[in-house]
């Protein structure tokens, strides 16, 4: 079974989110936070007519789901004419209709033909200014994973929103990448001795991330010395496997996550791969594969297609300066194939044991924040063959249990976050039923779906008055 990691000393303040949000257009913050529009093939929106639901209430209104349809995802279930009152921004009482009063002060929301879930967490995201925000919250993503500790400001937005006092999703965040020389990326912390290792998990301990990364170069040495000093601070090591250690010394050193499937094996078959597969399942060590980000580096015919998208119009135009397609990117059928193939390994990890996370990647080559969730959660189930349930599950429950957070967020139940997506159908029939929202709740601040979308065409207005000439 996979273990959850979790860090005690420097772990991120949970217990709270959201208690307001302002209407500050300008301020270039999540205050203008925004829902996707559906794509061009999903046709009718759905969602709820703009006078069926309150617009906004803020994490100090009670408010209560009556008559809803429970999707908990701790099983693959249903509760039917259910209600579900929401009160300081945690879920205070639930049950079969006739079991629950409603508070006499609390906001009811007519949940009848709707379906309650959890927000989506999404465990591999790149948080690069406070609109990122706007499309995660929007699109039903409740919770990230920041896989690079840059910019700093992050670990400000992560306690500003758990005080309450920033909108935005329950951040979890990794340190700057460790990594060997040549750096990859300018914001990288060079270590080539275990010394030097031993001294920046010390410093990034020490800033208050909630885990240590590390990066393809690493020699042998500084890894080992990375691993050893976490341990004993009680921060998870998480990231890539350097390429001069290798897959199974990962494993054996008990790394909590691995981005990517970096460094698995090729071969998908015979008792190599199984003895593989079984040992990454006895190493507790979560897989996090990001499917969606390895199809999205692409030539200009597939970037083109990628560019017309109408949710381009919410990123922002220095995030977009830098996509650019690769002249020499296969096709994207070629990508599909090899993206099946990489299915296939994700799905013998899972029939092994092995924990599989939701993540994206996002903000790296044409992986748009929030949106990309809905395209990782498609390739799980159709390279993947996972149920809906199981990918739904990676990224609720699962996700949850991963940091040690089942008793907070994840799953429906009482005393846990009010981070809900109300829908109007039933996410375990059809993936596209997420995005038939009526509304999403975040720390208990509840915006309905015509809020939402009014919130993200306040954005993308503002996004085209932005002259932007380069990097």
């Amino acid at each position: 079974m996979a273990s959850a990691w979790v860090r005690p000393a420097f772990g991120v303040i949970l217990s709270a989110l959201v208690a307001a949000c302002s209407d500050s257009g300008s301020s270039g913050g999540a205050d203008s936070a925004g829902p996707p529009v559906p794509p061009p093939e999903s046709g009718d929106p759905g969602g709820s007519a703009p006078d069926m639901l309150p617009a906004l209430l803020d994490s100090s209104t009670p408010v209560a789901f009556h008559g809803v349809t429970v999707v908990p995802m701790d099983g693959p279930t249903l509760m039917p004419a259910y209600t579900v009152v929401v009160r300081d921004r945690r879920i205070a009482d639930i049950g079969p209709v006739q079991d629950v009063t409603v508070p006499d002060d609390a906001v009811v929301i007519e949940g009848e033909g709707r379906y309650l879930m959890p927000g989506l967490a999404d465990m591999h995201v790149h948080l690069v200014r406070q609109e990122n925000f706007t499309l995660l919250l929007a699109n039903g993503v409740t919770t990230v994973r920041n896989m690079w500790g840059s910019p700093l400001a992050v670990l400000d937005w992560r306690d500003e929103i758990a005080r309450g006092e920033l909108l935005g999703p329950r951040i979890y965040s990794a340190s700057r990448g460790l990594d060997g020389s040549p750096p990859v990326w300018p914001t990288t912390i060079v270590v080539e001795d275990a010394a030097a290792a031993r001294l920046a998990v010390e410093q990034e301990a020490a800033m208050g991330f909630d885990f240590i990364k590390v990066y393809n170069s690493l020699n042998g040495d500084a890894y080992d010395a990375i691993v050893e000093r976490a341990g004993q601070l009680d921060i998870p090591v998480v990231g890539h496997v350097p390429r001069a250690v290798g897959v199974e010394h990962v494993l054996d050193r008990g790394q909590a996550t691995i981005e990517h499937l970096s460094q698995y094996p090729v071969q998908l078959e015979g008792d190599a791969f199984q003895a593989f597969v079984n040992r990454h399942a006895v190493a507790g060590t979560w897989a996090c594969p990001t499917m969606i980000v390895r199809i999205s580096f692409v030539n200009p015919t597939d970037a083109a297609r990628l560019e017309s998208r109408p949710e381009m119009r919410y990123v922002h135009p220095a995030d977009r300066a830098n996509w650019s397609p690769v002249a020499g990117a296969a096709p994207m059928s070629v990508q599909r194939e090899a993206s099946r193939q990489r299915g296939r390994m994700i799905r013998a990890l899972k029939d092994s044991g092995t924990g599989i996370l939701l993540g994206t990647d996002s903000w790296i080559s044409y992986v748009i924040h929030g949106f990309s969730i809905h395209d990782e959660l498609r390739l799980l189930v159709e390279d993947a063959q996972f149920t809906l349930y199981e990918a739904l599950r990676a990224g609720t429950a699962d996700a949850a249990r991963a940091v040690g957070a089942e008793d907070e967020w994840g799953t429906i139940a009482p005393g846990l976050a009010a981070d809900l997506l109300l829908l109007d159908a039933n996410p375990l029939d059809d993936l596209a039923n997420l995005r038939r929202r009526s509304g999403v709740m975040a720390g208990g601040t509840w915006f309905s779906e015509a809020e939402l979308r009014r919130r993200l065409e306040a954005l993308a207005e503002r996004y085209g008055s932005v002259e932007f000439s380069g990097p």
